[in-house]
Parts: structure tokens; sequence; C-alpha cells
């Protein structure tokens, strides 16, 4: 049970300071908002719409995990 705490703080810490503190420090340097997408076929687009899923599939793994550790084994 500690170990799944752990792994769900991590996680929450780890994205935080990637994604928001990364994304503020480009902000405040350029003025662009680094997480605006278009709508084309480009991979920084299409990485941009695959990758909020993915996170979100990563922190429900993590739940799951932390609730119901014996359905993971």
């Amino acid at each position: 049970m500690m170990t799944s705490i752990y792994i769900l703080s991590f996680l929450s810490i780890y994205f935080v300071v990637v994604f928001v503190v990364a994304s503020v420090r480009v902000k405040r340097k350029t003025g662009i908002n680094p997480y605006v997408f278009k709508n084309t076929d480009s991979a920084h687009d299409f990485l941009g719409k695959v990758s909020a899923p993915i996170t979100s599939l990563i922190f429900i793994v993590a739940l799951v995990n932390l609730f119901y550790p014996e359905c993971i084994y």
C-alpha cells in the first residue's frame, strides 16, 4: 500500500515538474503558450493530441494499483 502511495505521489510531482514548470518557463521567456495545437497533420499536433489520453491512463493505472493492488498482479 505504501509503495502505491509513493508511486502516485512520484507521478504527480514528476508531471508537475516536467509539464507545468517547463510550460511556465517557456511562456515567460517567449510569451507563447506551448500547448496550443493546430489541426494540421504535423507530428507535433498528433503527439499533443495523443499525450493527454496516455497521461490519463497512467494516472488511472496508478490509482487502480493504489486501491486494488491484487488486480495488477
